[in-house]
């Protein structure tokens, strides 16, 4: 009866893969409080965005500096309205180089220390056209790399990933943001849904192995 009771919750457990836990998301950070555009400004901590919207979309943001620096690109400048995001710096600055690029974590709405993993995502640059080549890398939940998407900066440029198991991404920005940085704007994200237990197929194999040897036993 035990081994009975425990192969039944790994199945149960196995049936929740897949299970959707958010809805397909956009986000185009017009709530957000912008601060200024120019690359080296200091961000104010109104305007540093790290967990403020695990709990509400599941999604975190970071960079060198700890935290994304939404900033007031201007209308005609951003995609939608006029905020976006840029990087940060390790001494709390705004930054669009490649050397401080944004990272973007999906997690668990109601517990935000549980990794949660979408099929899908994009951002598109803002509108200005550095005519440098930005990048946006995928990520499972491991760290391990899953797919990696370029283009050259022409303005509005979109970045589109889809691949199995998305974890976070890594927006890299350009080489040179003295003379032509690049922020962010409307992240798109597929319906985010709970990871795969990896460690329940070798779990049910033992119990089946040990159940077999318990019948050979008696």
């Amino acid at each position: 009866m035990p081994m009975k009771v425990v192969v039944t919750l790994c199945v149960s457990a196995l049936a929740c893969y897949g299970t959707v836990a958010s809805a397909a998301t956009t986000l185009n950070f017009e709530s957000l409080a912008g601060t200024s555009y120019v690359n080296g400004s200091p961000v104010p901590s109104a305007s540093r965005l790290s967990d403020q919207l695990v709990s509400i979309h599941g999604v975190r943001f970071t960079s060198s500096g700890g935290f994304a620096s939404v900033v007031d690109l201007g209308v005609g400048h951003a995609v939608s309205g006029s905020v976006g995001l840029a990087g940060s710096s390790a001494d709390g600055n705004v930054s669009y180089g490649s050397s401080d690029p944004i990272e973007i974590s999906f997690w668990n709405p109601a517990n935000t220390s549980q990794r949660f993993q979408t099929d899908s995502v994009s951002l598109r640059g803002d509108l200005w056209g550095s005519g440098q080549t930005i990048s946006l890398k995928a990520f499972d939940r491991f760290g391990n790399f899953l797919a990696e998407v370029s283009a050259v900066d022409s303005g509005g440029t979109l970045l589109s990933i889809s691949a199995v198991g998305i974890h976070s991404v890594i927006f890299s920005g350009v080489a040179d943001p003295v003379s032509g940085g690049v922020g962010i704007d409307d992240l798109s994200f597929g319906a985010l849904t709970i990871p795969a237990p990896s460690m329940l197929v070798p779990i049910i194999g033992s119990l089946i192995w040990t159940s077999r040897r318990r019948r050979s036993i008696r």
